[in-house]
């Protein structure tokens, strides 16, 4: 089949789709990310990876390829690369090298940020979490709260990659991270709806989750990650996601890139998936609901057993349990004034995260993810920017 034009049945492709087929082949092309024969992440990829010099991150295959001519949200699966007048328009222009360093303004004073691995990459899944009872939604999804609330918390470089929608929930999405601090040269933009939870809140104001478009468009366009985006992760280091954010295929390549992986399950304990993933990580953390003490402990022997030497279980009320090989540490919550608890868990994760990345020892990265979680619960949704909702609708 002519990757570019037709099928075999003489049918032309419309243009987004060529333009994804012509980018698949181009991602698996001869080139420094691609793996070796046996499947395996390369060894040395992160060395090279920050040994390309200044071109690295400005040439390259994918949609890296077409950075003087668009970038920022329209990149990648597909999806047109309008003229630089319409960038310069807009405000958005093509971003500069990932492997060089950015520049930051704080209260006025511009300074560069040194790439020293001591930033932290969010991949994967965003939504927005729509209260139906309340017609107001908030920007969230695990691996873009954990980006944004670890900026929050003092992390000085963090950044977002992911897939946006291209209704109006994608563009508050994209409009919010701004506001946050975080840049959205590492984003794609897909024709079709953002990822949307919808939530209830009973009588005495307990989130009901109602339901979700499962990752709306992300669904059916799978990230795929290219140069630029592999020097960010080994400029900045650490990156984390989550299972909800269908990159399982991408793991090996990074965390062959990056110094340290860390993952979101959730409620996931499929073995077969804790199988699939675990191998990769440094951290994995994963929700303790519905376990007593007997399958806390349960739970952390599988994920160490499938590979992750270093889990977290987050237990609600109930704190948290740390493990590394056979040291356990528990961690009590601290005290909150809850006005929403949603984002509690990524916030605790973000924190921790920070901490640690900053030279933190474990019991004081644990003693800062309960007191940031405590804080996330002081403010609406998982880190604000409330928009009103037209329909309630899915």
């Amino acid at each position: 089949m002519d990757p570019l034009r037709r099928d075999p049945f003489g049918r032309v492709f419309p243009r987004a789709v060529r333009d994804h087929r012509l980018r698949r082949a181009l991602h698996f092309a001869d080139g420094p990310w691609r793996l070796a024969a046996d499947g395996r992440a390369r060894a040395g990829l992160r060395a090279d990876i920050l040994g390309q010099g200044d071109s690295a991150g400005f040439e390259g295959t994918g949609s890296g390829r077409h950075r003087r001519r668009g970038g920022g949200i329209y990149r990648a699966h597909g999806l047109q690369h309008p003229p630089a007048g319409l960038f310069r328009q807009a405000g958005v222009f093509a971003r500069p090298p990932a492997d060089r360093p950015p520049l930051h303004v704080a209260d006025g004073v511009l300074s560069v940020a040194l790439g020293n691995g001591s930033g932290l990459v969010g991949i994967g899944d965003n939504v927005v979490d729509l209260y139906r009872d309340r017609c107001v939604y908030y920007p969230g999804g695990n691996a873009l709260n954990v980006a944004v609330l670890a900026r929050r918390f003092g992390l000085a470089e963090t950044q977002y990659v992911g897939i946006l929608g291209s209704d109006a929930e994608g563009a508050h999405v994209r409009r919010s991270l701004m506001a946050e601090g975080l840049s959205d040269a590492w984003l794609r933009v897909a024709d079709g709806q953002n990822g949307k939870a919808q939530v209830d809140h009973n009588a005495d104001g307990e989130r009901i989750f109602a339901g979700s478009n499962n990752g709306g468009i992300r669904r059916k366009v799978m990230l795929r990650m290219d140069d630029e985006d592999f020097t960010l992760i080994a400029r900045l280091g650490h990156v984390h996601s989550s299972c909800f954010s269908y990159i399982e295929p991408e793991l090996p390549r990074i965390a062959a890139a990056a110094e340290r992986l860390s993952f979101d399950f959730s409620t996931e304990r499929d073995p077969s998936y804790l199988r699939q993933v675990c191998p990769h990580l440094d951290i994995a953390f994963l929700s303790g609901q519905g376990l007593d003490d007997t399958g806390v402990a349960a739970l952390i022997a599988e994920v160490q057993a499938a590979g992750a030497a270093r889990a977290c279980v987050t237990l609600g009320e109930r704190g948290a349990v740390w493990a590394d090989g056979d040291v356990r540490i528990p961690q009590p919550v601290s005290a909150a004034r809850v006005v929403d608890t949603m984002g509690a868990g990524d916030a605790f994760i973000a924190g921790f995260l920070c901490a640690s990345i900053g030279g933190a020892d474990t019991r004081a990265a644990l003693a800062r993810a309960a007191d940031c979680a405590a804080e996330c619960c002081g403010w609406a949704g998982a880190w604000g920017h409330p928009a009103k909702a037209v329909t309630v609708g899915a």
